[in-house]
């Protein structure tokens, strides 16, 4: 089962290349693991989907029924059922913190950083 989407561990990373064409140098960054990432909300929608229907093989087959009991939830108005998928996924206590917006990592990076 995968359990992150991405290039596997020990693969070349894109280089990053200013405005001008030139190649800008590797930045550290004083953020948690994914913190300056740019990612669009379909992209964030989709990695949610990515990670719900993984780890809950046995209550789904793929994305697309994911997404359907998330359309209800908008249609219908009733948010429990996500609610208590998503606390079986992530843990309990983490759709109330989503919905308070909390901050849902640490603030210093648990794992020493990719050399």
């Amino acid at each position: 089962m995968r359990t992150s989407v991405g290039p596997p561990a020990g693969a070349n990373f894109a280089t990053r290349y200013g405005s001008n064409g030139w190649r800008m140098p590797v930045t550290e960054l004083d953020t948690a693991s994914a913190g300056a990432i740019y990612a669009r909300v379909p992209d964030l929608a989709r990695f949610a989907l990515f990670h719900l229907s993984e780890h809950n093989r046995d209550q789904f087959s793929n994305r697309d029924e994911v997404f359907e009991r998330f359309a209800s939830a908008v249609i219908t108005g009733s948010v429990l059922p996500i609610g208590r998928l998503i606390e079986k996924t992530f843990g309990k206590g983490i759709y109330r913190r989503i919905g308070k917006g909390e901050t849902l990592v640490p603030a210093q990076p648990t794992e020493q950083p990719h050399p």
